[in-house]
């Protein structure tokens, strides 16, 4: 018998990977570093993976609302969500963080969630 990996964990999920595949992002430049998510929408799972310049949050549940908070340093950001299995979601443009960290509504989502923020080059921001 084959065994299926277990549902909602990013290192066995192949609709995390084809996220990664259809965006053709670099996922093997991305480091582990969960300490950037400060908090999660209640009843979710977040996890994290780094590059320069670059946040990768894959939130593991669902939910109807709720926010997610992740620390990052001062400049402006550009956040991208994604559903794994459908694709594009939504785009937030030129956030900036309050006290270290960007507040995020999620988008409603009932199984899994990807969200990529970037900073933007000094060239792409506003002043």
């Amino acid at each position: 018998m084959i065994r299926r990996p277990p549902r909602s964990t990013p290192s066995n999920s192949s609709a995390a990977s084809d996220v990664y595949k259809r965006q053709g992002l670099p996922w093997w430049e991305l480091r582990r570093d969960d300490a950037v998510v400060l908090s999660a929408p209640g009843g979710t799972r977040a996890v994290a993976a780094v590059r320069d310049g670059e946040i990768h949050v894959y939130v593991m549940g669902s939910a109807d609302e709720g926010t997610i908070r992740v620390g990052v340093p001062n400049g402006r950001y550009d956040a991208d969500w994604f559903d794994p299995k459908n694709g594009p979601l939504r785009r937030d443009e030129d956030l900036q963080p309050d006290r270290g960290a960007l507040d995020l509504a999620c988008p409603t989502f009932e199984e899994d969630l990807v969200l990529r923020i970037r900073k933007k080059l000094p060239q792409q921001q506003k002043p």
